[in-house]
This record gives C-alpha cells, structure tokens and sequence, in this order.
C-alpha cells in the first residue's frame, strides 16, 4: 500500500513539474486569481510567422465545447455551468457543455484526446484522476498531451459521516479499531481521497471494508443511504450537505473557517501529510495549443477576465 502510495505522490509530483516547466499554468483556487496564465506556446512550424495580438483574435466557430469529465449535476459540472456563463461573455460565443462520464473521468480525457484538433474542444477535468487512469487504468493519453489552461478550483479532500454516528475523529478511529470488520468506508476510486482514505487505514491499522464509487454523486448518496457508515470525500459536497454530516477531518493548509473545530490530516499524520483533494483544471490538446497559438491565448485572455469579474466572484462565495 505504501509503495502505491508512493508511486501515486511521486506522479502527482511529476505532473506539477512538467506543468510548470510548460509556463502557463495560473493556479486559481475556489475561482480567485493572482497570476494571468499569459504565455503562449511556441510555434512549431514556419520561420519569422507573427501571430496576431491576442486581442484581434476571435473564436473561429459559432460556439465552443467544453468536455466535462464526470457525471451532470456534480461538483465539476456545477462550477462549470457556472463558469460558462460568464466565459461565454468574455469569449464572445456560447459554449456547449458535454459530460462525458465514467472511469473516473478516462472517458472523457480519452475524447478530447482522440478529437480531432480543428474541432477546437476545450476540456474540464481534475487531478488526481489524470495519473490515476494513467497508473492504474492503461489510459491511452499522457500527462504531456495536455496544455493546461489554469487550475479552477481546488477542493480539499475530507472524512465525513451522517451526523448521527460519530461527532469528532476520535470517536470515530476508537470505534473502528474496537469493531474490527464491522464498517464500511466509501471511497472515490482515483482521487486524492482514496490517497487519503489509504493514509488513514495503513496510519491506524484499521480493518474496515472500503467500498469503491466512481463519482461524488455516487459516493454521497450511498452516505445518505446508509450503505456505507462513513466516507472520504470532497469538501465541496461536505458543505453541500452540511445539514446531514459531521466533518471529521480536513485536508488543507489551515483549519477550514466552515468547521474550525474538524483537525487538519497533518495534524492526525503529521506536517508531511500531503495536502490532497480534487485539484479542477481547463486544459486543451496540446496539438490544438501548439497549432493555434492565438485561440489558446484567446481562450487564456478571456478566462482571466472571467475570474476578475466581480458578478462571478460573487456567485462563488454565495455558494460557499
């Protein structure tokens, strides 16, 4: 378990390294930015070509499509809804939403991988799920066929239960180890909750039956249904069901404002506990990026206006 761990971490390393190296990465979190994704790649065919301005560019087709790698009415497809509003403003065009869902979002990444690049599809996808099909599931794509556009949202992972059962981790970790095999532990298979969800029963030794779901939709509503006694998932859904659950841990650098009471996992594991969740990223083809460089920045300019425009800062922070 260790070991996959390990593996796991080191790709997600790698991915980060190989991102940055590319120089146009703005990391944004919950919709906020401070660095503008502005460079541009390279041409890679002809000599002395000038590209336009990325101002005097326009988007060549009557609409865009934006890929959404899981499941309609989750976290993604949520946030992405909300995106399109407002980046069809700023883009100039309406942007048509296609889920294409299943194995942890491989579906959808083995789309826009195999599109063809003058159809211009833009996609929305999240790590850890792109290394995780890569590692673990044979995807046909690397992490290099991508050229990301920024990250959009990073949503930390986190234990929670109905809030009936335990009210603190401590309560929950005591019963579990009295009660060898008697609970369930529903898990998102890919993500960064199943690192965490790994971290906890190898930490603690705990012998529970980890129970496997491919979306938060699935996830939650097996919490909701009783059909697994306890979860690790996304803290965007923990809000969202904060009527019904207790947050018994976070990922995070600093205790959430919501449950300041929950402890961080660095505090449980200590401070090289990695800080993991759902990290939302835009991304193109990276032969769409390299062929035309003035829609990609195009794509880059106007994405940047969206996360400046006070309206769509304030929908973010209505909805937590």
């Amino acid at each position: 378990m260790k070991k996959v761990i390990a593996l796991l971490l080191s790709i997600l390393l790698a991915f980060s390294c190989a991102a940055c190296a590319g120089g146009n990465i703005s990391d944004q979190s919950s919709g906020s930015s401070d660095t503008p994704a502005t460079e541009t790649p390279a041409q890679t065919s002809g000599e002395n070509q000038t590209e336009p301005p990325a101002e005097s560019a326009a988007w060549p087709q009557k609409n865009m499509t934006l890929v959404i790698t899981f499941k309609a009415g989750g976290a993604m497809d949520v946030n992405c809804r909300l995106l399109a509003q407002y980046w069809s403003k700023y883009l100039g065009v309406p942007i048509n939403l296609e889920n294409h869902d299943g194995s942890n979002g491989q579906v959808g990444m083995t789309y826009v991988h195999e599109s063809n690049v003058d159809d211009m599809i833009v996609m929305c996808s999240a790590q850890t799920y792109l290394s995780s099909t890569i590692l673990a599931q044979n995807a046909t794509y690397g992490i290099d066929d991508f050229t990301i556009l920024n990250f959009t949202e990073i949503d930390p992972s986190c234990i929670v239960c109905l809030n009936d059962k335990w009210d603190s981790f401590e309560a929950l970790n005591q019963d579990v180890l009295a009660n060898p095999g008697k609970y369930r532990f529903g898990v998102n298979a890919g993500g960064g909750a199943a690192v965490v969800a790994a971290l906890l029963i190898d930490h603690y030794g705990w012998d529970v039956k980890t129970v496997n779901y491919s979306g938060g939709n699935d996830l939650h509503t097996a919490v909701l249904a009783k059909e697994v006694d306890f979860a690790c998932g996304q803290m965007e859904a923990a809000i969202s069901y904060a009527d019904y659950y207790n947050v018994l841990c976070t990922c995070g650098d600093e205790r959430n404002a919501l449950f300041p009471d929950t402890p961080l996992l660095s505090e449980l594991l200590g401070d090289e506990a990695p800080f993991m969740g759902t990290f939302r990223f835009i991304a193109v083809k990276r032969e769409f990026a390299e062929k035309y460089p003035e829609y990609y920045q195009l794509l880059c300019d106007s994405l940047e206006k969206v996360y400046s425009d006070p309206e769509y800062l304030a929908a973010l922070k209505a909805s937590n």
